[in-house]
């Protein structure tokens, strides 16, 4: 089963995704699709286990910049703490 719907997604975010379903010869449809799946549906699977497209997928996740920032503040206070 699926739903249908539409999203707003920021330029970059879309450019991304483009470029990838360029780059696999996919539309960018199935990219956002597949990333989705691949973030929210939990696996179990080893990475041997894996498609060649879904460990690309993993290997490809990054967090956002707020992310980013307060996880090289933590990483800080923890090497001067130590």
């Amino acid at each position: 089963m699926t739903a249908q719907i539409t999203l707003n997604l920021p330029d970059e975010v879309y450019h991304q995704a483009e470029l990838l379903a360029q780059q696999r010869h996919r539309t960018v449809s199935e990219i956002l699709v597949e990333t989705l799946e691949n973030f929210l549906l939990p696996t179990a699977k080893p990475v041997s286990a894996l498609s060649d497209s879904e460990v690309i997928t993993q290997t490809q996740l990054r967090l956002q910049p707020l992310q980013e920032q307060r996880l090289s503040e933590l990483l800080d206070r923890q090497q001067s703490a130590g």
